[in-house]
């Protein structure tokens, strides 16, 4: 702006000075005012052309200056005003890469950043408080909901940035971040050096809070002490089990990687959902710690998109689809589903989540969902030793804060050592990350080297095996395999009508809607394709192809089932030695039945056969001369006892016995078999006290146990030449 000011009348003009020695003015040049000023002054004065902005400080407050400024204020509508204070407060803003027509912000609240899910119910309640005291008006939600949808559009059309939104754990560049969830907006930051508590920033991962996740306990130190121990010893987990358990547990901190699920199934009063309950608490607390399994592939993929664990109580029955669905979401895949509201608009989601299950009797028969759980048999609480709500949470309370620091610490072993592990470990299973994240979990627990693999293994054993009582075709396919003696091949026509037939001598139901068995070739083959890995594990490889040949052998485009003996079958996957340990077959179903027999033979409560569990194992101990496990001195156990950690954490001694498959003492009768044999047979049968016979699918029975004809049941199925599966070793064979 210039000295010179414009006056419409007479249309002069007249210039503005200013007395830069005096300050004075502004005047008019050569006015009266200005020849007083010089009079006044003595003709020291010094002037320049007046520049408001330089000679009044006052200039930018002036009302009369910039009151255009405030009228075109007040021509912006309640929604500009609204949308430029709702830019100017979200500091970041960011795609999900999950689905990119989710919009997340980051905001600042009181020093803190926050992660808000712009276009969400509380977006609109957080916009609304705060315009509210920036400018003390209120406005429909309308009003928010029309500025927010406006920030979202800009900010997809302009591609904003598209970055993962986590629900609570992050794995990124070999480090994990666990969202505490609480006021301070902290969390836990785990790295190969160790684990440090930090604040919420704009380079931190960002965290979703959909699920209203719970604030989580600090985690501390607990020195010369083993809380994950404590932890299962409140559970009441099998000894046989604590190991894999502990491991698991902490796999549930591992995001982006496919951990398999967590199955509890165990008699009534025998603390499933407890349990369930308890691991959901410490790896992701939330309002909602247990939900029932939707029936709806809509409704489960949506549940486990916005919670980092799922916990799915009282199972009874998982069919095809959700089995299906359940094998995915473990594994990880994109989740389409129809917009609402439109014909072509689509939304995909990312959907890999953590599970928990449990059930009486879950009935969970499907291969592929089988492969990629754990299950863990729980042990019925004596009503003594039961525990009220409020004293069991209390102790949970107490112990969850050491509980983490293990946890936490553990992890930072795993990032330290992984790349150093994963080249001695050979053989992976079909969850191939959690393999040898398992080795290293176990590694950092203290446990033997591969000891995990060789637990692990053995549940997964005991999984494949469940499928004999769920799907009728499997005995029957062995049992022609076995008719064979040798590799052969067959049509799948030929072999539809033998299993047929076998099924009709056994009385197998064949035809309703509820029978497993295959209505016909097609569902033969489809059932052989599913089943692979059971008969994988009985030793047999089944393959199949067409049969294009014109030799007349068989009908073109037949197909046709190629069957092998199998080098990989659990049977022949000893060590270099020969030798493997026995199972850890629950012993809770053992004394289930034997408890249930004895109720049954006499009327009377009887006591349970002997088996190795927590006080069989204490009884044994004194018999031999042994202490228990309070730290004083014990004999020593077999030179190929595994699983036994270095620090002297809790968990079961596996004995290991040449010629034991993961079930317990496997022998395949012939018969024309050896005296040396014979006699093997007869030293196996005194050392166990019950056996099943895996041909047949048997059993459970007693060593001793008689038929109906008197004839002892073990001897008629050795004259039959049958794979015989002893287990429950008896006190003092030890």
């Amino acid at each position: 702006m210039t000295g010179k000011k414009s006056i419409s009348k007479d249309d002069t003009s007249i210039e503005l000075i200013y007395c830069t020695k005096h300050n004075f003015g502004s005047v008019s040049k050569g006015s009266i005012r200005q020849k007083e000023h010089i009079k006044n002054s003595k003709g020291k004065c010094k002037f320049a052309p007046y520049d408001p902005k330089i000679h009044n400080p006052k200039y930018d407050d002036s009302e009369i200056i910039n009151s255009h400024v405030e009228d075109e204020e007040e021509k912006k509508t309640d929604s500009q005003k609204i949308l430029e204070f709702t830019q100017d407060k979200i500091v970041k803003k960011v795609r999900s890469n999950g689905n990119h027509s989710n919009v997340y912000g980051i905001v600042k609240i009181n020093d803190n950043y926050k992660v808000i899910f712009l276009g969400s119910k509380e977006c609109i309640q957080w916009l609304n408080s705060e315009y509210f005291d920036f400018s003390g008006k209120t406005h429909s939600p309308d009003l928010y909901k029309n500025v927010i949808a406006l920030i979202i559009a800009q900010a997809i059309t302009k591609e904003s940035p598209i970055e993962e939104i986590h629900n609570r754990i992050a794995y990124v560049d070999n480090v994990i971040y666990y969202n505490l969830s609480n006021k301070e907006y902290e969390l836990v930051v785990i790295d190969k050096n160790g684990y440090s508590i930090v604040k919420n920033d704009l380079d931190t991962p960002m965290f979703r809070k959909k699920s209203s996740p719970l604030p989580q306990l600090k985690p501390k130190n607990k020195k010369n002490k083993n809380p994950l121990d404590e932890l299962v010893e409140l559970l009441k987990i099998p000894r046989e089990n604590r190991q894999l358990f502990k491991i698991h547990l902490i796999s549930l901190f591992i995001s982006n990687y496919p951990i398999p699920i967590m199955i509890l199934h165990g008699e009534k009063g025998s603390a499933k959902s407890t349990i369930t309950d308890t691991v959901k608490k410490i790896v992701d607390p939330s309002p909602q710690n247990r939900n029932s399994l939707s029936k709806n592939v809509d409704n489960l993929n949506i549940h486990v998109f916005n919670h980092q664990i799922s916990n799915f109580d009282n199972i009874s029955y998982i069919d095809h689809e959700i089995s299906d669905e359940l094998c995915k979401i473990v594994t990880g895949h994109a989740y389409n589903k129809r917009e609402l509201y439109t014909d072509d608009g689509e939304v995909i989601l990312a959907v890999k989540g953590k599970i928990l299950l449990n059930g009486v009797t879950p009935n969970i028969e499907y291969p592929d969902l089988m492969d990629r759980s754990i299950f863990y048999e729980s042990v019925f609480i004596p009503e003594h030793q039961r525990l009220t709500e409020e004293e069991f949470n209390k102790k949970i309370n107490e112990l969850t804060p050491y509980v983490l620091d293990q946890v936490f610490t553990s992890l930072s072993f795993v990032l330290k050592n992984i790349e150093s592990i994963k080249p001695e470990i050979k053989l992976k299973k079909r969850m191939a990350d959690f393999t040898v994240f398992g080795e290293c979990i176990s590694r950092s627990l203290g446990y033997e080297k591969n000891s995990f693999l060789e637990a692990y293994d053995n549940n997964l054993t005991s999984n494949s095996l469940r499928a004999y009582e769920s799907w009728p075709i499997i005995n029957i396919l062995l049992e022609i395999i076995r008719d064979y003696n040798k590799d052969f091949e067959i049509s799948i026509d030929d072999l539809f009508k033998k299993c047929k037939s076998i099924a009709f001598e056994k009385s197998i139901d064949t035809k309703s809607q509820f029978s497993k068995f295959p209505k016909n070739e097609s569902g033969l083959s489809a059932q052989i394709t599913r089943l692979n890995d059971s008969f994988r594990n009985s030793g047999y490889d089944i393959v199949s192809y067409r049969y294009n040949s014109r030799d007349g052998k068989y009908k073109r485009g037949t197909r046709i089932l190629k069957i092998t003996s199998s080098s990989t079958s659990f049977f022949s996957s000893l060590n270099k030695s020969g030798e493997k340990p026995v199972s850890v077959v629950s012993p809770v179903s053992v004394q289930k039945q034997a408890r249930n027999k004895a109720k049954s033979d006499t009327g009377k409560k009887s006591q349970p056969v002997s088996v190795v569990s927590d006080t069989n194992q204490v009884k044994s101990n004194k018999k031999n001369g042994t202490k228990d496990d309070t730290g004083k001195k014990s004999q020593p156990v077999s030179k190929k006892a595994k699983s036994v950690p270095k620090n002297g954490t809790d968990t079961a001694t596996q004995v290991t016995q040449p010629n034991i498959d993961p079930l317990g003492k496997t022998v395949k009768t012939r018969k024309t078999g050896t005296k040396n044999n014979s006699k093997s047979l007869d030293e196996s049968s005194k050392k166990y006290t019950h056996f099943k016979c895996l041909t047949c699918n048997a059993g459970e029975f007693g060593i001793d146990e008689k038929g109906t004809n008197s004839e002892s049941i073990l001897q008629f199925h050795k004259k039959q030449g049958h794979s015989i599966n002893y287990f429950n070793y008896k006190e003092g064979n030890l």
